[in-house]
């Protein structure tokens, strides 16, 4: 019994390596294989071609797929002055518009993601847009926003939690939808570089606030365009299958 199991271990061992030989004779010279390999051989080869071919395919496909619209919320009150003009502890409201697309991580669990538009309501102020690039950054348990880029200088951040895995924010990555989230945050680092906006400069002076963050990426019952072609290669790999098989 044992040596009948140790010949089909063998068997099979045979065949993988027979299967892998084949693949890279018939990428070294693929007419020439194809002309002389028997049908067994070329009905393996040809299966394992069209999967590589497919798993580049998909992995192509993929990069994309998770892209989408995003809406990121702060809410907060402060202190400050817009345009020279001293305004005092006033409710306010951060909007950003992103894509997540466009998703940089920067460390093990460290992600930040530039706005394509970010615009500020100060109550008793008005509204304002940002001219200043501007991002959303998180890491751990910690949320903020900030000056664009990879070196963007923090303004409105979270104070976060200890340990980062008791905040609900944890392991998040900027793709999904979350909150609206009620923690400590902190205002600082306005002065360090103009922020200007659509009303002049804004500046806000360092000091603790509350802090509202909400999340909100939209989604569409319609499949997006990769979600459909990821489809139609898992059919066509289906196809390929049936087709190629080698018989046994």
């Amino acid at each position: 019994m044992g040596s009948r199991r140790t010949s089909l271990v063998l068997s099979k061992y045979r065949h993988k390596t027979k299967i892998a030989y084949q693949y890279f004779q018939y990428f070294s010279d693929p007419k020439r294989y194809l002309t002389e390999a028997s049908d067994c051989g070329r009905g393996d080869i040809i299966l394992a071609m069209h999967f590589h071919r497919l798993l580049v395919y998909l992995a192509v496909l993929s990069i994309p797929a998770f892209a989408a619209p995003i809406t990121i919320t702060f809410q907060g009150h402060g202190s400050g002055s817009l345009n020279g003009v001293v305004f005092g502890d006033e409710a306010f409201t951060i909007t950003e518009n992103a894509d997540t697309a466009n998703i940089v991580q920067i460390g093990l669990g460290v992600f930040y993601l530039d706005s394509s538009s970010a615009s500020i309501n100060i109550e008793g102020v008005g509204d304002f847009s940002f001219i200043s690039g501007t991002r959303t950054w998180y890491g751990g348990s910690v949320v903020g926003f900030s000056r664009s880029g990879a070196d963007g200088v923090n303004l409105f951040n979270s104070y976060g939690t200890l340990p980062p895995s008791d905040s609900p924010l944890f392991g998040w990555n900027i793709q999904t939808t979350i909150g609206p989230l009620v923690s400590l945050g902190q205002l600082y680092q306005w002065s360090f570089l103009p922020v200007n906006t659509s009303g002049g400069p804004l500046f806000f002076n360092d000091g603790d606030s509350e802090m509202i963050f909400q999340a909100t990426v939209e989604t569409s019952n319609v499949p997006e365009p990769t979600s459909l072609s990821l489809a139609v290669s898992g059919l066509a790999f289906v196809s390929l299958l049936s087709k190629f098989r080698a018989p046994r």
